[in-house]
């Protein structure tokens, strides 16, 4: 009887990122989402408004107000984008989330801010899922750490 074949390809294991790496990453995106949200926002106001024409990010309320909103948001997405990409490479998953939610943003933002703050929750789900797809599945870490 042969023996069975032993192959000695293994896929390769990645270094899992660390939390502080990853918590990191995801305050970086928050806080650009937010600073586009602000813009955005201020781009599209009519005339008639009394901060028409007025730099937003000079009013100590927009920008504590868009501070504190992105450290909520990054708080309540990070479990999310930790557990779905701990060791994962992140320069592609980052720019196809923020490819996605940043779209999302200046789009629907300018139409209605309310919608375009609470689809961006959702518009940063569709681009974890795009980027689980296109960056594949989570490989195992080294060590089983």
């Amino acid at each position: 009887m042969a023996e069975p074949l032993k192959l000695d390809y293994a896929p390769p294991a990645r270094r899992r990122n660390s939390v502080i790496k990853m918590l990191a990453v995801t305050f970086g995106m928050a806080l650009a989402f937010a600073i586009i949200f602000v813009v955005v926002m201020t781009s599209t106001l009519p005339p008639t408004d009394a901060a028409y024409g007025q730099m937003a990010f000079l009013d100590p309320f927009v920008l504590s107000g868009a501070v504190m909103g992105a450290g909520v948001s990054a708080l309540l997405v990070f479990p999310f984008f930790y557990s779905r990409f701990h060791s994962s490479p992140l320069r592609k998953i980052v720019s196809i989330i923020m490819g996605i939610t940043i779209a999302e943003l200046v789009v629907v933002t300018a139409i209605n801010p309310v919608a375009g703050f609470l689809l961006s929750f959702a518009a940063f789900g569709i681009g974890l899922g795009v980027a689980r797809r296109v960056c594949g599945p989570t490989l195992p870490p080294v060590d089983g750490k």
